[in-house]
């Protein structure tokens, strides 16, 4: 257990899980397979995890022993864990050529009983609240996710971007980064355990557990920042197998930019600039009734008395201001699937293809679910399964994360799910 000096955090769900080392080494080895990232289970139990490295060095997790009565990791020594490797990759031989870093630790599986305290001014993120086993390679995932999910929320709360109880904003980083912790540890029990006792349903396992450990099954749970379609009181099983779905991250699809025709991963276009985004899959804007749709949506989305235009606009552009004050609190993107030589960008709104002083026209933020010159099709609609005919509007959080799916005419819904995180006043109160 641990517990600082004012007594607000324990540790639950405690295990201690036995001894191991870590090396980085150029290994002088037979081993056919060292530079590849593998295990080795010996005959006798253990496993050993081999992640190659960069400068012909290679990683290796090597559990050097296990049980109640665990010496002092400070005491383990880099001959122990090499005799221990060497006894686990019998009959293939290993030495170190050259060793740039050692060490040992034993295994501890916890979660912390609070991520937050104080009214929500004092956080503890990453390995302060959860500490698991490597071999998932999930320690660094996880802490950079705690402290992404809380970063923008507090940016948002000391920018003043938040107006009425912004302690509401800042409680959801324990709704929604505690159960994860909880579940990485009961992940990381199975996985120890599949790594421990062979079974030949171990590579069947390890690839279904993969959806868990690059994060894409990751839903948070309903809040001011995740918000359910109307008229659903929660997710029934469709809904949950589906991606394009409030509390999960929104998944990666190769798109065009409809100015140019050159291909983009989504997620490599929304850098992490700390904005929000209102993604407007627009479907077929060569039906002249879905271009009206989306045309309107484009006055509401710049309306600054009763839509988002305080949000979506860009800063008044003044000589000298640094570059953040060129990011609106919402960025606008448009993806629509309709032959982009049917159209020019000018055809859209303005809100779609905002202008600049400094750089004129952003060409970077309408984009086409179409066919690239050399990278194949995307198939953007069909991998999020949106129709195209009615196309749809999504709010997405600074981090990546679904916040609400509309209608693209559903205008009090999207305002709606801004008013709850706390960026606008409802207008009844305004």
């Amino acid at each position: 257990m641990f517990l600082n000096e004012t007594g607000w955090l324990s540790w639950i769900l405690s295990a201690d899980l036995g001894g191991l080392g870590v090396i980085d080494i150029i290994p002088k080895t037979n081993f056919p397979d060292i530079r590849r990232a593998c295990y080795i289970r010996n005959a006798t139990g253990g496993t050993i995890l081999v992640i190659p490295r960069s400068n012909k060095e290679v990683r290796l997790y090597i559990p050097v022993e296990k049980g109640g009565a665990l010496s002092d990791p400070g005491n383990v020594t880099f001959p122990q864990i090499m005799e221990a490797a060497r006894r686990m990759m019998a009959p293939y031989t290993l030495e170190a050529g050259f060793v740039s870093w050692w060490s040992s630790y034993r295994v501890g599986q916890r979660v912390g009983s609070k991520f937050s305290t104080h009214n929500e001014r004092a956080f503890l993120v990453g390995d302060a609240v959860h500490t698991h086993s490597p071999k998932a390679g999930q320690g660094m995932n996880t802490s950079i996710q705690d402290a992404y999910n809380l970063g923008f929320k507090l940016r948002l709360v000391l920018q003043g971007r938040i107006m009425a109880h912004p302690e509401r904003l800042l409680k959801t980083y324990e709704t929604e980064r505690r159960p994860i912790a909880q579940d990485l540890i009961a992940f990381d029990r199975g996985y120890l355990k599949l790594f421990a006792e062979p079974s030949p349903s171990l590579n069947r396992e390890i690839i279904q557990a993969m959806r868990f450990t690059t994060g894409l099954s990751i839903r948070y749970p309903p809040s001011c920042l995740v918000q359910l379609p109307r008229g659903v009181g929660e997710l029934g099983e469709s809904l949950l197998k589906a991606d394009l779905v409030p509390g999960k991250r929104l998944q990666d699809v190769q798109v065009v930019y409809h100015a140019d025709g050159i291909p983009v991963r989504l997620q490599s276009r929304m850098k992490a600039t700390g904005s929000f985004r209102v993604i407007v899959f627009a479907g077929d804007i060569d039906d002249a009734e879905q271009f009206s749709k989306v045309q309107r949506l484009g006055d509401f989305l710049a309306n600054h008395t009763r839509g988002l235009g305080s949000l979506t606009m860009m800063s008044p552009n003044r000589p000298g201001a640094p570059e953040s004050e060129d990011q609106p609190a919402i960025e606008v993107l448009l993806i629509h699937s309709s032959d982009r030589f049917r159209f020019h960008l000018t055809d859209l709104h303005e809100i779609y293809r905002p202008w600049s002083e400094k750089i004129g026209y952003d060409y970077w933020r309408v984009f086409a679910d179409g066919e690239s010159a050399h990278d194949g099709h995307g198939r953007a609609f069909e991998r999020l399964e949106i129709d195209k005919k009615r196309g749809c509007c999504a709010a997405i959080r600074p981090d990546g994360y679904i916040g609400a799916v509309m209608d693209l005419e559903d205008e009090d819904g999207l305002r709606g799910y801004f008013e709850g995180v706390g960026m606008l006043v409802p207008l009844k109160a305004s």
